[in-house]
């Protein structure tokens, strides 16, 4: 089971987790069991490397791709912006498709593409209540659709949706790992979080 240095995948894909520093509550979850509690400063959970997940960034389809990323969280107020999961490479670029909360506690999320734009951004409308409760956070995208391809939900409540930009997702991959609560330029998560679940599909 989960622990302070040990976070199971309860899939049957055995992606088990490494944690960073992140505190371990038995009782902090939204189902008052297990979660992980987050400082804001270097603490994380790393997950196998990225090229276990290139499906989620489009290496392996970048005609289309989709994902589903979802997770409780208990986001302590922010100043900047925060990952709740990020996909970046940390040694040669942007590759990879991280999940942020923004400073207006919209969720973002960035799709890397070769070219011009080198990373495409789609964003919500609705916010995260800054009310220091559990809140349930969602993001779709088929960058097989002409448009609305990501699609952003807070409470099961659709929030806001965009459209893919030009260029074609980058097919690089490395041995980097798929990161909970931090992305290639820091932006550590500061609060709780519980039950992140990735899809090679899009839910509905």
């Amino acid at each position: 089971g989960d622990n302070s240095t040990h976070s199971k995948d309860y899939s049957t894909n055995s992606n088990n987790g490494t944690v960073n520093g992140s505190t371990f509550g038995s009782t902090l979850g939204i189902d008052g069991f297990g979660a992980y509690n987050f400082s804001g400063d270097a603490q994380t959970i790393t997950i196998g490397d990225m090229s276990t997940f290139k499906w989620l960034h489009g290496a392996e389809n970048t005609a289309n791709f989709q994902f589903s990323i979802i997770a409780w969280v208990k986001p302590s107020p922010i100043a900047s912006l925060v990952t709740i999961l990020g996909t970046h490479e940390a040694t040669t670029g942007k590759i990879g498709t991280p999940l942020f909360m923004n400073q207006s506690r919209h969720l973002v999320i960035n799709i890397d593409r070769t070219g011009n734009p080198r990373v495409a951004v789609i964003g919500s409308t609705g916010s995260i209540p800054n009310d220091g409760q559990w809140h349930h956070v969602a993001v779709t995208y088929d960058q097989g659709l002409s448009q609305d391809n990501g699609v952003f939900y807070i409470d099961g409540v659709n929030v806001g949706s965009g459209n893919k930009s030009a260029g074609t997702p980058s097919t690089s991959d490395s041995s980097d790992a798929l990161t909970i609560a931090h992305d290639q330029a820091g932006e550590y998560f500061n609060g709780t979080m519980d039950d992140v679940r990735i899809y090679n599909r899009t839910l509905s």
